[in-house]
């Protein structure tokens, strides 16, 4: 199954080899192939039972050699002209489907059989009347009644056949109603063939394909190979393929599609001897500053297999509860354990579009740009419904992936695709700006920028900040570019750089208040004596010549000349003001919390001193600040939290050594 209709936007290509064009042959009459029957034909999976299989031999076939893709089968014994063996279905599965049974007899010649694999399930069901009986109806059967809790759930013990997706939902006195599942995707390709191969030498993989309902598909395979060539494909029997591949060196992946059946596998094979990587130039080194040049794979947990998650079959979830499962990991804050969660399902779910753009979001959020390139090039390459959000999605991913890569021309190519299937695409503008401005081309950089900052302006990074401040300053235009300062020091708000720049960019635009408030925080930020400090107070003072007038700044100037001469009331009652003149101002809350912390209104200095949190969480000061009162308070694990992030900034800010003075004196 496949989610539909659903948003997805994250915080923000191994291309395979071409497919082969060798001609296809048949090594086969159709009076020499096998036939295989299976009785009966179905079976739920996990049971103790057994399915009998019968083969009829063409003349002089010999004895057949039975072999299946999920389940086992027996030796066949002849009894009457006819040969016979025990079929047994896998003991777990990830969900119902087929399982395909060939006989090959000794001319190779390949008969066909299918058995119908049921799954016994739990279903978990909600959203239904309370306290109520219902029955559901799937694959022509009937379960329940059923009777749901106090909140309309209930699990549901019933079978699933293969193919259906959805079941009737009937509760007394009500139209039925149909509920669809999250059925894992219905396995339709087979492919068989070595686990390992050695270098060099042909190997062979049998391929068959199956329709929806369980008949052998009769087309030519489509065969894309990774690392091999394939040297021939030949039709053994109806509807089965026997390719034979020479590997190139390194670990084979071999994709092949018949009709509207697809499937991958990978063999292992060893790589060829090590050759030295291309030097980069500089017209393609990427810029550093602006661009994430390498991986730090190795610096991670590796990722798990599903082989090693050892993932087993659980409840069939309702398509609305399988939504909540990808919602509930997309926000998991730990990025591993995000990444962790939604391999997991991708394990039970490969082609569900919403789980690949989740992780592949989570790829780039951990700086995995090629991972994230290869992970979202299955969805690209879908030639089955999908989307255009879908693809728009997948498609601005790949972009930021080529972006941080270096890949710029291709980064532009692909937010261009994006935003032509979904316009306004925010994600994509931001790349496709960052890429133009790269590229030099500023005009085209501000358009895009300029767009998705106004559509998103939560979602620019410093980069997207920089780059607009950079292009509006050189137009200009400091009182466009200011916003875009401020949101910088906000970022990253232990950088005095970035306020003193803020500042001069205020002044520059006219916009006193701001600059007043920049130099003041910058005076916050660091200790009397040094430089930098006098060189706030000075910036401060000029401020508040050039516009004495004005509300903010005249409040806070009041207020602060009121602390100096030793009423601390009146300063109070100042700062206050300048709170509610703009309650943006952080330096008009950090100096209020400041001020009420060395009084009795401790409630009042942990509330001013969250706003500016709230606003500059990294911000050494009011870290340092909210400990202060935390500790004042009598919360001394609070407060020796707070020094501890104080102390522990990366990269350490001036106000740090205060915070690393405060803990040692807790530790006393």
């Amino acid at each position: 199954m496949r989610i539909r209709g659903q948003r997805l936007l994250a915080g923000v290509l191994l291309l395979s080899a071409p497919a082969a064009s060798i001609a296809a042959g048949r090594a086969f009459a159709p009076e020499a192939v096998p036939r295989v029957a299976a009785f009966p034909k179905l079976i739920g999976v996990g049971s103790n039972g057994a399915v009998e299989v019968q083969v009829e031999m063409p003349l002089r076939g010999g004895t057949p050699k039975l072999t299946t893709f999920e389940g086992s089968v027996g030796v066949a014994s002849s009894e009457e002209g006819l040969w016979y063996a025990r079929y047994k279905p896998p003991a777990s599965s990830r969900g119902p489907g087929f399982d395909v049974i060939l006989a090959r007899s000794e001319a190779g010649i390949v008969g066909v059989g299918i058995v119908e694999l049921h799954a016994p399930a739990k279903v978990v069901l909600d959203n239904q009347p309370p306290r109520t009986p219902v029955t559901v109806r799937i694959g022509g059967r009937e379960f329940g009644p059923f009777v749901t809790d106090a909140s309309g759930e209930a699990s549901l013990e019933i079978d699933v056949p293969p193919g259906v997706d959805e079941v009737d939902v009937q509760a007394p006195g009500k139209p039925a109603t149909k509920e669809q599942l999250a059925v894992p995707p219905l396995r339709r390709m087979f492919l068989g063939g070595p686990l390992a191969v050695p270098a060099g030498k042909p190997f062979e993989v049998t391929a068959v394909a199956i329709d929806k309902k369980g008949k052998v598909l009769s087309g030519s395979p489509i065969v894309t190979a990774e690392r091999a060539t394939l040297k021939k494909a030949e039709e053994i029997g109806p509807g089965v393929w026997r390719l034979v591949l020479v590997p190139e060196g390194g670990p084979v992946v071999l994709r092949v599609k018949i009709g509207s059946a697809k499937g991958r596998t990978q063999i292992v094979a060893p790589w060829p001897k090590k050759t030295p990587l291309p030097t980069p130039t500089p017209e393609t080194a990427p810029t550093p500053d602006l661009i994430a040049t390498g991986e730090t794979l190795s610096s991670l947990p590796p990722a798990p297999t599903c082989e090693e998650l050892k993932i087993a079959p659980g409840p069939i979830l309702t398509a609305a509860r399988l939504r909540t499962r990808i919602d509930e990991a997309s926000r998991e804050s730990d990025l591993i354990a995000r990444r962790d969660r939604l391999i997991a399902m991708e394990c039970v779910f490969p082609d569900e579009h919403a789980i690949r753009l989740q992780l592949t979001a989570a790829w780039l959020l951990l700086g995995q740009n090629q991972t994230a390139l290869e992970a979202i090039n299955p969805l690209l390459q879908d030639e089955e419904e999908i989307h255009d959000e879908h693809r728009a999605l997948g498609l601005s991913y790949q972009a930021s992936a080529q972006l941080r890569l270096g890949e710029l021309d291709a980064a532009i190519d692909s937010s261009r695709s994006a935003l032509t299937l979904l316009p306004g695409l925010y994600s994509a503008s931001y790349t496709l700006g960052e890429a133009l401005f790269l590229k030099r081309d500023f005009a085209g950089a501000q358009a895009a920028l300029m767009s998705a900052y106004r559509a998103a302006p939560g979602f620019a990074t410093d980069v997207d900040h920089s780059m607009l401040a950079e292009i509006l300053e050189a137009k200009a235009e400091p009182g466009e570019a200011l916003p875009h300062r401020l949101a910088l020091a906000h970022l990253e708000p232990n950088d005095i750089d970035r306020w003193r720049e803020a500042a001069r960019s205020a002044e520059s635009a006219g916009t006193w208040a701001r600059a007043h408030e920049a130099w003041l925080l910058i005076a916050a930020s660091t200790l009397p004596g040094f430089a930098a400090n006098g060189e706030a107070l000075q910036g401060a003072a000029r401020a508040a010549v050039a516009a004495p007038q004005q509300p903010e700044i005249a409040w806070l100037e009041a207020a602060m000349a009121a602390e100096r001469a030793g009423n601390k009331e009146r300063a109070l009652f100042l700062f206050d003001k300048g709170v509610a003149t703009n309650g943006a101002n952080l330096a008009a809350r950090y100096h209020n919390a400041r001020l009420l912390s060395q009084g009795t209104n401790l409630v009042g200095a942990a509330q001013q001193i969250s706003a500016v949190l709230n606003t500059a969480p990294r911000w050494v000061p009011a870290l340092l600040l909210s400990g202060d009162i935390e500790r004042a308070k009598g919360d001394g694990d609070r407060a020796r939290s707070r020094y501890k992030e104080a102390a522990e900034m990366t990269p350490p800010a001036p106000m740090s050594t205060v915070a690393k003075w405060r803990l040692s004196e807790l530790s006393k």
